[in-house]
């Protein structure tokens, strides 16, 4: 959702607003946004009356220098009830304490080292199954150099690690930008390191979810346990953001059956 030259927030914001609306999803994440831009969205999506949480922490970009980029998760209240997140955490020196928060979590708020990081995590319990989920929405590093791809690695290994082995639920979604592909130069570190952890791509035939400078699967969303899932197929077949595309990614969309 940042801001782009072929699409000045103005126009994007109408043009997010709507696939929101059009999508009209029982939890949204969302990527790349800050608190001016999530409160100039909230008032337009409309479809429901959804809950929503952005980050505080994140990464502060040239756009505004006195908000930082970070991921929201929005969700219907209709369809589940927000619970409290409590994280159990090992500082690597025996040390292991536990952190509580009321809506969503942040890595940043628990580990100083991960102020730049895009992460938000709640925990929503469906109301009709009772089933818990940990919804945890990602934006890993870019660039296209192995060295980025390794630190790619590190970082969601790290954040997989401090909402999926300390927080209990029953299903475990992971979804965002991911920044890493296949036929980009580089070993692709990010699919296995899910596939160790026991997660299933929802999408079992991913498409290019980026088409601007190349076009490339940089979008995910992963499930533990193996659930049954079905994909909203949205292939980019032509370059974006365009009159109707307000982004440089395409909305991915799964149905998961709890």
């Amino acid at each position: 959702m940042e801001n782009s030259l072929k699409t000045p927030w103005a126009k994007r914001l109408l043009l997010v607003a709507d696939k929101i609306n059009e999508c009209e999803a029982d939890i949204l994440c969302l990527q790349e946004v800050n608190q001016s831009m999530f409160e100039q969205l909230k008032p337009r999506i409309t479809c429901r009356r959804y809950v929503a949480f952005i980050g505080k922490t994140g990464e502060y970009g040239e756009e505004d220098a006195r908000s930082p980029m970070n991921n929201a998760i929005v969700f219907d209240p209709n369809v589940f009830q927000l619970l409290p997140i409590s994280v159990k955490h090992d500082d690597g020196n025996g040390n292991v304490w536990e952190c509580t928060f009321p809506d969503i979590a942040e890595p940043a708020l628990i580990e100083p080292r991960c102020s730049s990081w895009r992460c938000v995590t709640c925990l929503l319990e469906h109301l009709v199954t009772g089933k818990v989920v940990c919804v945890q929405a990602v934006h890993l590093p870019s660039g296209e150099e192995q060295s980025d791809e390794d630190d790619r690695e590190t970082v969601l290994d790290d954040e997989l690690k401090l909402f999926g082995s300390g927080v209990e639920s029953d299903v475990h979604v992971v979804c965002g930008d991911f920044n890493s592909t296949n036929d980009l130069g580089y070993q692709n570190k990010v699919q296995p390191l899910m596939r160790k952890k026991k997660f299933a791509n929802a999408v079992a035939n991913p498409f290019p979810t980026y088409n601007d400078w190349t076009a490339a699967t940089f979008d995910y969303v992963f499930v533990k346990p193996k659930l049954p899932t079905h994909p909203v197929v949205d292939p980019a077949a032509i370059p974006i953001p365009n009159e109707t595309e307000g982004s440089d990614h395409k909305p991915l969309s799964v149905y998961i059956t709890l």
